[in-house]
């Protein structure tokens, strides 16, 4: 998005955010969107979302929470408006929030995100493209059957799960070699990936992603139109 409209891009955790600090998470959370403004047109990327601005709890939450997301939803109202002393236009400033927890968000947080968009697991196709890419990185053998058979067993599989079983397949050749090998080897001359590396890496790694998990999202997604 920010490479295609030539914005600035800010791309920040939830851990990039909080401090064992009192008063220092919101500083970060301001000087983010600041920045953000002052750089405008910009994006501004927040991973893993749901572990900073969960649902609030009447008790038990913790009070430098409470005020992070308070923060936040402040910053997100402010970011495009025009201050009352200054003519100039509003700054562009769009926020881009990723969870695998869509319904732990809390729902003010999700009033103002109007445009949801649902990221369902990888279809034929993509993993397709994700292994050809991942593989191209190493040396190996495996031809377009081969990938096709890998493209089939890795239904139901996610982005970051075909990224770990194409990382158990390249160990595959490392494995072969004795230390004293591996210590001396030039990597020019390393074996390369083989159909039988992704077998048995298929029996290392399973999806991470349940039946039951996809259920849940898709009605989530379904509600939330």
């Amino acid at each position: 998005t920010a490479c295609e409209s030539g914005f600035n891009f800010f791309a920040v955790s939830a851990s990039g955010l909080t401090s064992k600090w009192v008063g220092e998470g919101e500083k970060m959370m301001k000087a983010l969107f600041r920045v953000a403004r002052d750089m405008s047109p910009s994006v501004v990327f927040m991973d893993e979302v749901d572990s900073l601005l969960s649902r609030r709890k009447e008790t038990g939450e913790h009070e430098a929470s409470r005020r992070m997301k308070t923060e936040f939803l402040v910053q997100l109202d402010g970011v495009n408006a025009s201050s009352s002393t200054d003519s100039s236009p509003p700054a562009r400033v769009l926020c881009i929030a990723c969870t695998n927890l869509p319904w732990d968000l809390d729902d003010a947080v999700l009033r103002r995100f109007a445009r949801r968009i649902y990221v369902p697991l990888p279809s034929a196709s993509g993993r397709r493209f994700l292994i050809h890419a991942l593989l191209s990185k190493n040396d190996n053998n495996v031809n377009a059957a081969d990938l096709t058979g890998i493209v089939r067993a890795t239904e139901g599989y996610s982005a970051s799960d075909i990224t770990n079983l194409c990382k158990e397949a390249s160990m595959g050749p490392l494995r072969q070699m004795s230390m004293r090998s591996l210590a001396n080897v030039d990597k020019a001359r390393l074996p390369k990936i083989e159909i039988g590396h992704f077998e048995k890496a298929l029996s290392a790694v399973a999806p991470s992603v349940s039946g039951d998990l996809m259920k849940r999202y898709e009605n989530w997604e379904g509600r939330s139109k």
